[in-house]
């Protein structure tokens, strides 16, 4: 019995307790970067959502009203240099949600046809409007295409993202605010 057990934990594979490393990819306090952010709503579709970013206080905040009626949504996107995210693991976001739904999006040059694949992934946020760290694993991006989910797609490459961006599309009217203190890539 002896002989089986060392045998066992010779053998047995224990999960690894080697930290992450993390790097900044922005804290909003750069203001020649952080000036690239784009916002695009729902009206780009004939949507009536309404939805921006600003950074105040060395924080971005994206705020606006999400109206379902012909759309519902509001989306903000920061090109990044290509390469950037090359052996990261995932993205870690230091935010202040509102308790609504947020999604983070990935670009890069990968396309169905013509459209362009997004990939999504959820911030899984914890209830209440307090600071937190939130970290999206890259392995769990869905691919999409105008928000509808792919059955097939190439796979997601961190080392082609071109930008990465945040959006909200939760199905809900109403207004919403998310504050983001600083995103993290970690490897």
């Amino acid at each position: 019995m002896k002989v089986l057990s060392l045998m066992a934990s010779l053998f047995s594979v224990e999960p690894s307790s080697t930290p992450l490393t993390c790097e900044t990819l922005t804290d909003f306090t750069d203001a020649t970067s952080n000036a690239a952010w784009v916002t695009v709503n729902d009206n780009v579709m004939g949507g009536r959502s309404e939805g921006g970013m600003q950074i105040t206080n060395g924080k971005l905040v994206f705020a606006g009203t999400i109206n379902t009626n012909g759309g519902g949504f509001s989306s903000i996107s920061w090109p990044i240099p290509t390469g950037t995210l090359k052996n990261a693991a995932l993205i870690r976001v230091t935010m202040k949600p509102d308790g609504r739904q947020y999604k983070m999006n990935f670009r890069t040059s990968a396309r169905v046809r013509a459209p362009q694949i997004v990939y999504q992934g959820q911030l899984a946020t914890s209830s209440g409007p307090a600071w937190q760290d939130v970290d999206l694993h890259l392995d769990s991006l869905v691919p999409t295409i105008f928000g509808r989910r792919l059955d097939s797609a190439p796979d997601f490459n961190a080392s082609a993202v071109a930008s990465l961006g945040f959006i909200i599309a939760d199905e809900k009217d109403g207004p919403f605010l998310m504050s983001v203190d600083r995103i993290q890539y970690c490897y």
